[in-house]
């Protein structure tokens, strides 16, 4: 502005102008810090500035909640956002209040205001939420590209709460179940169906330290099963990282407490899971694997190698057998109508029938490929391709009043390592079975006696149970990591136990566990694998 005074002198100035929201506010920057100090309703005309590191596209943006037994919200994921500092140190979510409040880009650069948005702060591990949160909120916004966020390159064993609502790239990993999908799951309880039991899928990731964590990927997320395969080799998996529960896989009593870690990590695009395609180009070797049921002599042999069998201490009388085969929903996909791939319908159309099999290739050749395989839709395979595999019997022995087991044998003679680990994914076939499943290993390999070495114990969720469907039941078997202890090297016979820590079952309707197996209670592999580190 310019202008001459009374005395002919020539009077200029620069002025900024700041232009107000919809609602004529105005506000001044503050810190994410000092965001963090503000919990509660913000009544200060402050904003905040940072980069956009989510995409409401991709349907994996947040978890969309159980609202109910058989209910879903499912417009949580398209009214959540995540934003970090300019630097990447720090972050938060953002839950807007409609879906077409979430205007944010991915990558770009933006100024919200705060007045009027509810700061929610949460423990264990710490983190807020920006609850409440406008489009009218949104001061600017400048498009941005990747190249904008910070790269931050960490394992998982130097995360801190710090990293939360960040984007993290987590180095040197892999999906140690080699068979299945993004989410191995019957989607007879998924939204194909309108079902609404399943959310979302944790799928199991360990690294190369031998520490284990969960990868979450919603049954909204449009590439999940896809009919590709998993890379079954070593990389790096970036994503937002965040703290989730799932009742699914561990029930504590209540709703939205089941722990499945400290921290888990969101990816948004397929190219997120950046590992090599073959097994060989992995940190990790095999000592042994079952990838399905291979059933020999009454025992099952491993389907990868020949190092050691996996048998059962009470085979059923009647059949003279180790175990049967039962249905495992590990086919690739596609499921759901062809004709709409976009935006899944019930099943029906070509995408019946056997086209991708399950991920298990042998010398080129899909192992699990009966042309039952997905003939409901639903993205299972049958009992008779032995993909999982399980035994009926009285699990807690009344004569010796002690658990009958599972036990795999193998020898680790001749391996040299500093990570040794085991993986498996179960499931209760029955419902009622054992809940909480106790691992041991020895060398003499007999149940009936005392002197096992404790290594862990761990939860089984139940089938589930169409009629009445229970927060801790589970339409997939769980995937578990269990370290192993290098006291078990240069052993010709190693036997791991699996039996029941206790006589709790699941199936009661409030939320506590029964105090007695059922007679025919069942647990069920879909998959075994003993790793160690090359």
């Amino acid at each position: 502005l310019s202008y001459r005074d009374g005395w002919n002198r020539t009077i200029s100035s620069t002025v900024y102008l700041t232009q107000a929201n919809a609602k004529n506010e105005f506000g001044h920057e503050i810190s994410f810090s000092e965001v963090r100090d503000l919990v509660g309703i913000v009544n200060k005309d402050v904003y905040i500035e940072g980069r956009i590191i989510s995409d409401i596209g991709n349907g994996n943006n947040g978890e969309n909640m159980m609202t109910g037994q058989t209910s879903i919200d499912y417009t949580e994921t398209y009214r959540t956002a995540y934003i970090q500092s300019l630097d990447g140190s720090q972050g938060f979510m953002i839950k807007t209040v409609t879906e077409d409040d979430n205007i944010f880009e991915r990558y770009s650069k933006v100024r919200i205001l705060l007045k009027g948005v509810t700061v929610e702060a949460e423990s264990n591990p710490e983190r807020y939420i920006l609850k409440k949160v406008t489009s009218a909120m949104v001061m600017s916004s400048v498009s941005g590209s990747a190249a904008d966020i910070p790269q931050k390159v960490k394992r998982y064993n130097e995360l801190t709460d710090m990293d939360v609502y960040t984007w993290v790239t987590l180095a040197d990993c892999e999906l140690p179940v080699r068979k299945g999908s993004l989410t191995p799951i019957n989607e007879g309880y998924a939204r194909s169906t309108n079902a609404n039991r399943e959310t979302k899928y944790p799928m199991l990731v360990r690294d190369k330290n031998g520490d284990s964590f969960y990868m979450l990927t919603n049954t909204t997320c449009k590439y999940r099963r896809d009919g590709s395969m998993l890379p079954y080799g070593s990389g790096n998996i970036s994503g937002v990282l965040v703290h989730e529960t799932h009742d699914r896989f561990v029930w504590m009593g209540s709703k939205d407490m089941g722990d499945i870690g400290r921290y888990q990590i969101r990816h948004l695009t397929r190219e997120d899971i950046a590992l090599e395609k073959d097994f060989e180009n992995s940190f990790s070797a095999l000592l042994t694997e079952y990838r399905y049921g291979k059933l020999e002599s009454h025992i099952f042999r491993p389907t990868t190698g020949d190092n050691g069998y996996l048998t059962f201490t009470h085979p059923d009388e009647k059949s003279g057998d180790a175990g049967w085969g039962v249905s495992d929903p590990s086919y690739l996909g596609p499921i759901g109508n062809e004709s709409n791939p976009d935006k899944e319908k019930p099943w029906g159309g070509t995408n019946k029938g056997n086209v991708n099999g399950n991920g298990v290739v042998e010398n080129g050749k899909q192992m699990c490929s009966d042309p039952g395989t997905n003939n409901d839709g639903k993205g299972n395979l049958t009992s008779a391709e032995f993909s999982a595999w399980t035994n009926k019997c009285q699990w807690w022995n009344t004569e010796t009043d002690r658990s009958e087991a599972w036990l795999l044998h193998f020898s680790t003679q001749g391996i040299s390592t500093d990570v040794l680990s085991m993986q498996v994914a179960m499931q209760n076939r029955s419902i009622g079975g054992p809940r909480y499943i106790r691992v041991d290993w020895s060398e003499h390999g007999d149940n009936n006696r005392d002197d096992w070495n404790p290594i862990t114990e761990f939860q089984v969720p139940d089938i589930v149970n169409w009629n009445y469907t229970l927060y801790w039941q589970c339409a997939g078997y769980k995937y578990i990591n269990v370290p192993l202890p290098l006291e078990l090297l240069g052993k010709d016979d190693v036997c791991i136990r699996f039996s029941a820590a206790n006589k709790k079952a699941g199936g009661k309707e409030d939320g506590e566990f029964d105090d007695q197996i059922i007679t025919t209670g069942e647990i069920a592999f879909s998959y075994i694998g003993v790793r160690y580190n090359k």
